[in-house]
Parts: C-alpha cells; sequence; structure tokens
C-alpha cells in the first residue's frame, strides 16, 4: 500500500527530499508516492539529486515521483484600486497593507469607489480614469504600525550623527467583494 506525501508549491525541493528519505526508512514495506504540485520542481531535481547521496536508496525503495501542475484557484474577479494615494491589484479574500484608515474601527465595512479597472476571465473595463458604477468593498481586519524605519544622518568629521526611528500607522483590510 503506498503512502502518499504532499507538499504546498513554495516548498523547497531539498526539504522534499528529505521528508521522502526519513518516510521511506519510516515504513519500509510500503513504496512512497510524492505528488509534486509544480512542474519547475523537476528543473530543480536534477541539480539537487546530486547534493543526497541517498537518492539511490530512495529509487531502490520504489519512490514514484509524479508530476501534477495544480494550479491554485483563480479569482473571478480582479480590480485595481486607489486606496490612500497608492494603487492596488485585489482579488476576492486577497488582504491589503495600506495607509491608515482615519475614523474606521476594526469590523468596519468600507466601500471604495476610486477602481480604475476591472477584470474578468472574458472582458476587462478600463476607466478613465475610474470605472463608472465600479466598487469594491472591503472589511477593516487590523489596525497597527508598520514595522521601524531607521534614519541614520552622520557628518563626516563633525561629530555629528542622529539616529531617528519612525514607524507608520496601518490598516490591513480584507476584500469582500468586487462589484462592477
Amino acid at each position: 500500500q503506498a503512502r502518499e506525501l504532499c507538499f504546498a508549491r513554495s516548498t523547497p525541493i531539498s526539504s522534499i527530499f528529505n521528508a521522502a528519505l526519513k518516510e521511506s526508512v519510516r515504513s519500509r514495506p510500503a513504496p512512497i508516492c510524492m505528488n509534486l504540485c509544480a512542474s519547475s520542481w523537476f528543473s530543480q531535481s536534477k541539480s539537487i539529486i546530486s547534493q543526497f547521496p541517498s537518492i539511490s536508496f530512495l529509487q531502490r525503495r520504489t519512490l514514484a515521483v509524479t508530476a501534477q501542475t495544480v494550479e491554485p484557484p483563480k479569482a473571478s474577479t480582479f480590480a485595481v484600486v486607489v486606496v490612500g494615494g497608492k494603487q492596488y491589484k485585489v482579488c476576492e479574500n486577497d488582504v491589503i497593507v495600506t495607509e491608515q484608515l482615519v475614523g474606521k474601527k476594526v469590523g468596519d465595512k468600507v466601500k471604495v469607489d476610486d477602481v480604475l479597472l476591472v477584470g474578468t476571465a472574458s472582458e476587462t473595463k478600463l476607466g478613465q480614469p475610474k470605472v463608472a458604477g465600479a466598487s469594491v468593498e472591503v472589511v477593516v481586519e487590523q489596525q497597527t504600525l508598520a514595522e521601524k524605519v531607521y534614519t541614520f544622518k552622520m557628518r563626516r568629521r563633525k561629530n555629528s550623527r542622529r539616529l531617528r526611528a519612525f514607524r507608520a500607522s496601518v490598516s490591513s483590510l480584507r476584500v469582500i467583494s468586487i462589484k462592477h
């Protein structure tokens, strides 16, 4: 009875071979079937195999490597919106981090009317500058501070040094729906 190991698209090929090696040692009588979710792994695997001297052992354990290109589910609609003076390409259930929305609390729903482009698999609407009647509904998930940014100024030979730090206020928004 074959055991199946599944890996995410972002898993490094070296981690996959290490996991397969551990699994083949653990279940000696059963062969292993690995489903790789990206065909690009096979172009990497030839160079990685030389780094693993025990791959021949895996081949003796009847390791069946099958290539399956599994695409993530694509969102049906995407949009380019302007929030806080910056443009973001969003799909439904995307999370974007923007400058803080003043006056909004966590859980508030916000309707963004600044939609520059709306696209689907069959058509694309380009606004001049905005798409008429299009809107994106988002919900505020988090109000927090961004990572600290350091500014260091130094004047050489003057014994003058200044170190300043800054953390911008940001909002985390989840896209609920795109209407066009």
